[in-house]
């Protein structure tokens, strides 16, 4: 073998070893942004549910995240005190869309009465 041919099969060595080592990472970290995204759709989605049924508008783009990230943790607690736990993702909105809105009323009878109008 040629001097060239041995440097390039150590070349494509190296490339195969540094391919191996960085590109699984590279894949962690776009599945991580990514799924950063979707929870983050999905915050959006059931804020944008609750301010519909409670207002009959959206609470901004900031604010039907926020409120559906609320919304997610004040209904698993609520629903979870009287044993209701509902699966998949279409129990994860109504489990959000139901905190969310009692968060809202919640917050209405505390005297901020023109809270999520």
């Amino acid at each position: 073998m040629s001097r060239n041919g041995t440097a390039n099969l150590v070349l494509v060595g190296l490339a195969i070893v540094g391919a191996l080592v960085i590109v699984p990472p590279l894949f962690n970290l776009a599945g991580g942004l990514l799924g950063l995204v979707f929870m983050l759709l999905f915050w959006m989605l059931v804020g944008y549910i609750s301010g519909k049924l409670v207002s009959g508008k959206s609470f901004g783009t900031l604010g039907d995240i926020v409120m559906g990230l609320i919304g997610g943790f004040v209904g698993n607690i609520i629903l979870g005190l009287f044993g209701v736990h509902i699966g998949g993702i279409i129990g994860a909105i109504f489990t959000g869309v139901v905190g969310a809105v009692l968060l809202v009323y919640l917050m209405r009878l505390l005297g901020k009465r023109d809270f999520g109008r």
